[in-house]
């Protein structure tokens, strides 16, 4: 597994982490290359030492802004290699609230929009994500994030083919799910709510659009059939190589 930062000329294969059973969890020991210095993660409770492999930490580079990524995978004789991925900038979030809509099936409910600073000129694409906390509690600090899966996908993409400039009160989607429930079924509105917005390619757009397509088909007269969805990978690869500049904005649900 090798990242490529193609801006500065970078290659940095990829340290696998071993999961191993200890007091309290399951852990991970990595070195933290954006610290420079050796760390250890614990894994939350319910997680297994093998259900948490599969990791890989750089060991030489981290996102920055700007600079441009690409994936190389060497595994059984194969190579598989992502296109190039430019980690565009982080988007501007000016201002958020709760709204109160009426959702239909779902009936009334809050539900959080924010207002944003859309560059203009240039074809923009945006990955939204709601939790409960802010986005610096996460990353490989807290790898269940990234090893939980669930019925409910709490992502919602963005092309700004439509979109003004200066964006205000634009309504975040909850997600997919693929158990037909409505919109605004899943929003986490716990005592605080976040808005992550993450900067995509084009390339991951559509293969995010590709899988929520798949969500929606259920093969009746109004919807398309299932398909197979694509990938930014060659060589016959399923997935979506990223890299994404995050910001975020939160509220205190109380100031509904």
């Amino acid at each position: 597994m090798i990242v490529t930062d193609c801006t500065d000329g970078i290659k940095d294969t990829m340290q696998v982490l071993h999961p191993y059973d200890d007091y309290g969890g399951v852990f991970y020991d990595y070195y933290d290359y954006y610290q420079k210095k050796s760390a250890r993660v614990a894994v939350n409770p319910g997680h297994d030492n093998i259900s948490c492999r599969g990791m890989y930490a750089t060991t030489k580079i981290y996102g920055i802004e700007g600079h441009s990524y690409q994936l190389d995978i060497f595994y059984g004789g194969k190579h598989y290699k992502s296109d190039i991925q430019r980690m565009e900038s982080a988007l501007p979030i000016t201002d958020m609230k709760l709204k109160r809509f009426d959702f239909n099936e779902k009936g009334h409910t809050w539900a959080p929009c924010i207002s944003f600073i859309n560059p203009f000129g240039v074809d923009n694409y945006y990955l939204f994500q709601l939790n409960a906390n802010s986005y610096t509690n996460y990353s490989l600090k807290h790898p269940q994030f990234l090893l939980s899966s669930g019925q409910f996908w709490g992502y919602s993409i963005l092309s700004d083919e439509y979109l003004e400039e200066n964006v205000v009160d634009f309504l975040i989607d909850d997600g997919e799910n693929p158990l037909g429930y409505p919109p605004g079924w899943d929003y986490p509105m716990g005592d605080s709510l976040y808005v992550w917005a993450q900067t995509i390619s084009k390339s991951c757009y559509d293969v995010f659009d590709q899988m929520i397509r798949q969500f929606r088909s259920d093969g009746g007269a109004y919807t398309p059939a299932p398909s197979s969805v694509g990938s930014n990978i060659s060589g016959g690869a399923y997935g979506c190589f990223r890299v994404s500049a995050v910001s975020e904005k939160g509220i205190a649900t109380g100031e509904r």
